[in-house]
């Protein structure tokens, strides 16, 4: 892995280029931890930002020989980890070091990624990928504080970057090539790293990944193109040169593609979706009034208003843009396996409950009192809580636990969605999910009373997914449900005992 990012600088790095590390350092449990950290060849000012007297964060110029060193020589797995140091002097000059064990991985990366570390490069990284027991877990303030600066220095907000948490990452740009592809199509190329002999610029389009059409780009001093043609301007050693290519409209293709190629190697590009779009507008509750006994309803955590220019995705759409339904969000996403071990299953939900401040919805058709209130009391008691469920055990105790919550100040709403037998089969309810005001949701692989016996899968779900699975639950607690017989709606109960 050293060999081929030593190689990589070479070729790709610029002479005068210096390199600089972010670090973001706290004090967790009296040991002064690496929380994150990125080693980059972006030019970043040297600074340090003392969040509060046990966090800060810290960016320093390091020579790119220090980078490598980040390094291992050959690759690693997820027992055979590599081990890097990192230390430096706290705000009060004292000397802190920490130990990482990471799972290298090397990749290259293009602008148009959903994260470029503040880069606008292309660019070949390194990530180490820790173990989630070895992340060093910072206080609510320390962490909100910490991600603050990150966002201010390179434009990354960690908060939605759960993954990378407790990771080192590695960052070699290529200063080879310098593109822009927004306003106007521009490619500037650096003379004294590659030949403009060696450069082609190519349009293609595909149809999810196949190949459907390619041409390359012809660059001249004075030429014209058609009507609808693309335009691209080149610069090389102070010349420029415009080249236009006639697009062939290829039936069937969802995505157009410019790439610059170095001697026939993709060292830059960026993908356009040709947008076809089938709704089927399946609408699941029907239409009506509710038939719920409160008139309490759960409040709406994302209005269409707030979803940032996206279409609102209802049931049964169908994006054909992408190869794979892509819900958008640019969100990473974390995972458990549950291992039947309840201190994991525990470590799991801790870590989502984190991520409550007032509103939290849990959708289980099979809910048990007992896990339902350890949940609710895993809460801070001014956080609402709403459950839509069908079989809910212990029923029986389900007033009195009601009673307490409501005497505590604490808004715990249940709906029971039943079929026409007082069960689950003919309802449309089946996964098991949780939803916060954060724009995170997760989905279960079981039911909350059996994550700590079987062996489960807990994932986190996208953004948009997230903002979906909301207007759904709402609907459901507001609207007529119907059956999956369609002869009739569902069954409500607010008691969670009787049927209504």
């Amino acid at each position: 892995m050293r060999g081929i990012a030593e190689s990589w600088i070479d070729e790709c790095v610029e002479d005068s280029a210096e390199g600089s590390m972010l670090q973001v350092w706290a004090e967790v449990d009296g040991d002064w931890r690496v929380y994150f950290a990125l080693g980059t060849t972006q030019s970043l000012d040297e600074t340090v930002h003392e969040v509060r007297q046990d966090c800060f964060v810290a960016v320093d110029p390091v020579p790119l020989s220090d980078l490598l060193t980040l390094i291992p020589v050959d690759p690693t797995d997820r027992v055979d980890r590599f081990e890097s140091t990192l230390e430096r002097s706290t705000p009060d000059d004292e000397q802190v070091i920490d130990q990482l064990q990471g799972d290298v991985r090397m990749e290259r990366v293009y602008p148009n990624d959903d994260l470029q570390w503040g880069s606008t490069r292309p660019a070949l990284q390194f990530e180490h990928w820790v173990r989630e027991d070895e992340i060093p877990e910072l206080s609510d303030d320390q962490q909100a504080k910490a991600h603050e600066i990150v966002e201010e220095e390179i434009g990354v907000d960690l908060t939605r970057y759960h993954d990378y948490w407790g990771s080192l990452v590695i960052q070699f740009e290529d200063f080879r090539v310098d593109a822009e592809f927004d306003n106007q199509w521009r490619v500037d190329l650096n003379a004294d790293l590659v030949s403009r002999e060696d450069v082609a610029v190519v349009l293609e389009r595909r149809e999810y990944g196949e190949l459907l059409w390619q041409d390359s780009i012809e660059f001249e001093e004075d030429s014209g193109g058609g009507e609808g043609a693309r335009k691209v301007v080149i610069s090389y050693g102070g010349d420029e040169s415009t080249g236009f290519c006639e697009v062939e409209q290829a039936n069937g293709s969802s995505e157009e593609l410019i790439k610059v190629l170095i001697n026939g190697e993709t060292v830059n590009q960026q993908d356009f979706s040709v947008a076809r779009r089938v709704v089927t507008d399946i609408t699941i509750g029907g239409t009506g009034q509710s038939d719920s006994s409160s008139d309490e309803d759960p409040p709406e955590l994302y209005p269409e208003s707030d979803l940032s220019g996206h279409p609102t995705i209802v049931a049964g759409e169908q994006i054909w843009d992408k190869r794979k339904i892509d819900f958008g969000g640019g969100t990473t996403s974390r995972g458990w396996i549950t291992e039947a071990e309840s201190a994991v299953a525990d470590r799991a939900l801790d870590s989502i409950q984190r991520d409550v401040s007032s509103t939290v919805k849990v959708v289980d058709p099979y809910l048990d009192v007992d896990g339902l209130t350890d949940f609710v009391d895993s809460l801070d008691s001014d956080i609402d809580v709403w459950f839509i469920t069908s079989v809910l055990r212990n029923a029986s105790q389900l007033e009195s636990e009601l009673t307490r919550y409501k005497n505590q100040g604490q808004t715990v709403e249940i709906l029971r969605i039943m079929d026409q037998n007082g069960g689950p089969k003919l309802t449309p309810l089946h996964d098991r999910f949780i939803i916060t005001e954060k724009s995170r949701s997760w989905i279960l692989g079981t039911s909350f009373n059996s994550l700590d016996t079987n062996v489960s899968i807990i994932s986190e779900l996208p953004m948009r997914v997230t903002q979906t699975l909301d207007r759904q639950f709402n609907r459901w607690w507001t609207e007529p449900v119907e059956q999956k017989d369609e002869r009739q709606n569902c069954n409500k109960s607010r008691s969670g005992i009787s049927q209504l």
